[in-house]
This record gives structure tokens, sequence and C-alpha cells, in this order.
């Protein structure tokens, strides 16, 4: 069984290995749930927009992977900042684009859910799965709220508050409350969440959603945390779960 994630350059800076180095532990998570995972990058944009559900059919999933912030230009009904320029507005909300890797994964997002294919959307995977379905992103969390990286590159961690009844609650058993990394700086408007999505978790602050999925599709989830980075064990260790239920979601799905 075969899985697409994507990936993209986040800036000048970006290296090959740079993409195979965060490739290495979702492949370890996935690998453990018993499929394989193929990278799916720019050099695939042309072919995926030709027909976004045509590439999906070789594979049994899509993993939607973490990165740099979708250019708000993407946006439904993209917001307007009178008088600065995209270039100002990016810098004055410390954010790093990889515009070649936005239209790519909107389509894929778009695709999969038409089309019912099993998809999980990993930090910026979860704001990409909003974001293709008709929803908005908060430009720039407050800092004070702790959900950014580190100073020194490790995560930050806070506690989550699942709602009931939905595949998130449903995979731990019901718990209300688990533990979370967190490394990023945008986040699902609580305002604009998509109109097929619902929220599945919330931050223990009560102010950044931190799980959203899609009743209506057999199985899309999003969540802004990474549980495949095993350095943080309290959280790879909880939601190792989330890996297997979306394997086995792929699996019902290729059976039919």
């Amino acid at each position: 069984m075969v899985i697409a994630i994507t990936f993209g350059a986040e800036s000048s800076t970006w290296r090959p290995e740079d993409d195979r180095g965060r490739f290495l532990p979702y492949q370890a998570s996935i690998r453990d749930a018993g499929a394989e995972l193929v990278m799916v990058g720019t050099e695939n944009s042309d072919e995926i927009l030709a027909d976004p559900r045509a590439f999906l059919k070789r594979f049994d999933g899509l993993l939607i992977s973490g990165g740099a912030d979708v250019h708000p230009m993407c946006w439904p009904n993209p917001p307007s900042f009178p008088g600065q320029s995209w270039d100002e507005v990016i810098a004055a909300h410390s954010m790093v684009i990889d515009p070649g890797r936005d239209p790519m994964e909107l389509a894929l997002a778009q695709a999969a859910y038409e089309h019912g294919i099993p998809t999980l959307g990993v930090c910026r995977g979860h704001q990409v799965l909003n974001i293709a379905l008709g929803g908005r992103l908060v430009l720039n969390l407050d800092p004070q709220l702790g959900h950014r990286t580190k100073p020194d590159r490790t995560s930050s961690r806070h506690r989550v508050a699942l709602a009931g009844e939905t595949l998130l609650s449903r995979l731990v058993d019901g718990r209300r409350d688990l533990p979370v990394n967190s490394r990023h700086h945008q986040g699902v408007d609580g305002e604009h969440v998509a109109p097929p999505l619902r929220v599945a978790a919330i931050a223990g602050d009560g102010q950044v959603i931190e799980g959203i999925y899609a009743p209506a599709h057999p199985w899309l989830v999003g969540i802004q945390w990474h549980p495949e980075r095993s350095d943080d064990v309290e959280c790879h260790e909880a939601w190792r779960p989330l890996f297997h239920q979306f394997v086995a979601a792929c699996r019902a799905a290729r059976d039919g």
C-alpha cells in the first residue's frame, strides 16, 4: 500500500537532503502502521494541476506534510492590506513562503476531498485543508500563546482538548486531554473554518484550533501538531494510533 506525501522548497537555502531529513520521521511512522510513502514535490506540479484526480489514482492515500506558510493570495477571498505589497505583508507577519508548493497541494486537497481519498494534513497540511475547502487562517499567532518552535529549534509543548465523538477522540479511546508538540506561528481561523470541516481539537489556551475533520468524507483529518517527531516522545507515543487509523482507512478505501 502506497501513500503520497507532499513536500516543497522552503527558501533559497533549501537543499534536497533537507526534505529527505524531514521525510524520514513520516516514513518511519507510516511504515510502523504498515504502508509506504512516496514523495511528491513541485517537480510534479504540472502533472498534478493538469489532472489532480488522475495523479491521486496512483496512491491509496494522501499525506500533506508540514512546511512553509501558504501565501495569503491563495486563500478564498484573500485578505486586503491597503497600502502594503504582498512582500511587505509577508515580512510583517514573519511568513516564509513556498509559492511553488501552494497550487499543487491545494489542488490535491480539493481532489482528495471530492473523491473520498483518505487524507491526513500535518501542521501546514492542516492549514492547507482548511484553505482548500473554503476557510482562512490567522496570519500570525500571539507569541505569548507558546505555539512556536523554540529558539534552540526544539518544540514547544502543550495539551489539546478533544471534541466528543470525532475521528480523533475515537482513536484515543475517548480521552479528552492529550499532549502535543507545537512548531507553528499560524493557525486555522476559528471564525473561518471551511464549511465541510468541523473542529476536533482545540489548544489548552482555548484559542487555537488544533484538529479538524470532514464528517461527510470517509477519512479526512488535519492536525496542527507533529506526531511523526520521535524526539518529542510524549506526543509521538500518544498519537501513534493516528497513523495506524490513517493507514487502515487507506486500506479500506483500496479494498473497496
